[in-house]
């Protein structure tokens, strides 16, 4: 995703331990924040796995879910 360039976007898989896919995504990179984009049924799912590896690996980030915001 890095390589991703400012308003670009990417489509791929999130995947488990042992690579089994736990869903698939689009990242949007804008200048000053990612954009991910889940399908609804699993996106608690995808959420709770993010802030965990967050937690686990020390890292700091804003990760909200905007799927009811107007925005």
């Amino acid at each position: 995703m890095t390589r991703l360039a400012e308003g670009a976007a990417q489509y791929s898989l999130i995947c488990n331990e042992r690579g089994g896919v736990i869903e698939d995504r689009l990242v949007y990179r804008y200048p000053d924040a990612w954009r991910l984009i889940l399908n609804a049924v699993n996106r608690m799912r995808v959420f709770d796995l993010l802030n965990r590896i967050l937690q686990q690996q020390g890292l700091r980030a804003d990760v909200r879910d905007d799927t009811f915001s107007c925005a």
